[in-house]
């Protein structure tokens, strides 16, 4: 049997957070799977977050948009929600 390791970043023990950078480029918002991917969590929890209030978003159309206000707070409040 062949054990794989899964994709996504290395966290350290010390600082569980370490991995999360603050987004450079200069768009005002993310869709949920983007959102998802830059705080390395899954789409689904994503989704259920922002559904329950923990991810602020605006709803444009059919689409839930986060702002990246709240994304640059995620990052500098170190990932919690």
């Amino acid at each position: 049997m062949t054990i794989r390791s899964v994709p996504g970043p290395r966290v350290s023990l010390s600082d569980p957070h370490k991995h999360l950078t603050a987004p450079t480029d200069a768009r005002l918002g993310y869709s949920i799977e983007e959102f998802a991917e830059r705080v390395g969590i899954g789409r689904t929890l994503a989704y259920q977050a922002a559904l329950r209030g923990e991810i602020p978003t605006r709803r444009i159309g059919r689409r839930l948009i986060v702002p990246r206000a709240a994304l640059d707070t995620w990052f500098s409040d170190g990932g919690a929600a």
